[in-house]
């Protein structure tokens, strides 16, 4: 733990945004790690609030619904996942968001929620026809094949 306090001391004096938001992302993901070996519900709460403090949105978006999947707190589960989609919707328009969008359909898929998972691909899908630049919108639509074939593969 106080290794985790003192990275994340540090993450916290970065003076740049985006690196500080990277660092405690990183931080928060080491975290996320420890409780999810350990199993303890205080590690877990803990991965909750470092990831509550990444100030990039996609990166937190991200972040969040890493520790949504991977620790086994139920609670502390349902919280990142509820602040996760707020993070998601709070992502401007375009590849960003399609990218959270999928993630999110694969944390659904891979916790057996497999209508949810497509109702986050259609709405990914919807969003990715909306980016007009060209690599952005091949980048989704490449994302977007591999999802559906793994909603393909589940509903087998």
């Amino acid at each position: 733990r106080a290794t985790i306090d003192r990275a994340a001391q540090t993450a916290r004096a970065v003076s740049l945004t985006y690196a500080r938001a990277f660092a405690l992302n990183r931080v928060a993901q080491a975290q996320i790690d420890l409780a999810r070996e350990s199993g303890d519900a205080a590690a877990a709460a803990l991965a909750l609030d470092l990831a509550r403090e990444v100030r990039d949105k996609r990166l937190r978006a991200v972040t969040l619904w890493t520790l949504a999947r991977d620790i086994a707190d139920p609670d502390v589960a349902a919280r990142a996942r509820a602040d996760a989609e707020a993070a998601a919707g709070d992502l401007p328009p375009g590849l960003s968001r399609v990218w959270v969008l999928t993630d999110q359909a694969e944390h659904l898929l891979a916790t057996g929620r497999a209508e949810p998972a497509e109702d986050r691909f259609r709405d990914a899908l919807d969003r990715a026809d909306a980016i007009t630049d060209a690599w952005g919108r091949s980048r989704a639509m490449v994302r977007l094949a591999a999802l559906r074939l793994n909603l393909d593969r589940t509903a087998r």
